[in-house]
């Protein structure tokens, strides 16, 4: 039932985007830092 409901079109849709997402996520969160902030170290920040 689900299938002519298009619900396991949909599902496989959203897992395909997800992985999209989260692979540009990682692309972005690894890419090599330029201009002022290239020497900043998150590991030298401290909070409150």
């Amino acid at each position: 039932m689900a299938e002519l409901c298009g619900h396991a079109s949909w599902a496989s849709s959203s897992v395909a985007i997800n992985k999209r997402l989260d692979e540009s996520l990682k692309t972005f969160a690894e890419r090599p830092l330029r201009g002022p902030f290239a020497d900043f170290d998150e590991q030298s920040v401290t909070y409150p």
